[in-house]
């Protein structure tokens, strides 16, 4: 059997450009689905085939990230993928905040935001803290920000976390 060189150089060429077509159209629904402030998960979804879905889908991730990046930040955090992402991540950490170890208020917090846009192949960048936890880092960060010679970011979850154990221990009288 042989093959005509130039057919099979069309039919590859043909296969690329559907591949391509493909490609585009996953990008499209995966923004239009999971992109949208509006959105949800249907309930039948469990987190673990969301958070699937969204790693493994078959799009263009340079697109999916510059749109994110594109977007108001709050609209961002009402997407279906941030709270899949906001879900799984509060799972892995137990339920609980990882600087104080309390379940009330938690919420997911970047810990470097060089990876917005790409949460889900980074999600070792995103730690769960309570609303207490959460604005004392805001409140760290704005002041490390504003002073030259401030510790580094991890220097500062170290000392919170002395300060913490330490006090834990002054109110239960285990000293």
């Amino acid at each position: 059997m042989s093959f005509d060189l130039p057919s099979l150089e069309i039919q590859q060429k043909q296969e690329k450009e559907a591949r391509q077509i493909k490609l585009l159209e996953n990008t499209s629904y995966y923004i239009k689905i999971y992109l949208n402030p509006y959105g949800k998960w249907s309930i039948a979804s469990s987190p673990k085939q969301r958070i699937d879905l969204l790693r493994n889908a078959d799009v263009n991730w340079t697109s999916i990230s510059d749109h994110i990046r594109g977007m108001d930040y709050q609209d961002f955090l009402g997407t279906p993928y941030w709270k899949a992402i906001a879900a799984h991540t509060k799972y892995k950490a137990g339920y609980r905040c990882q600087l104080c170890n309390s379940r009330i208020g938690l919420v997911t917090h970047h810990r470097d935001y060089g990876i917005h846009g790409r949460e889900h192949a980074h999600m070792y960048d995103l730690i769960v803290l309570c609303n207490y936890c959460h604005q004392k880092f805001h409140d760290a960060e704005g002041k490390k920000a504003r002073t030259h010679n401030s510790p580094p970011k991890s220097r500062l979850i170290v000392l919170g976390l002395i300060v913490l154990v330490v006090a834990y221990f002054l109110i239960s009288g285990e000293v």
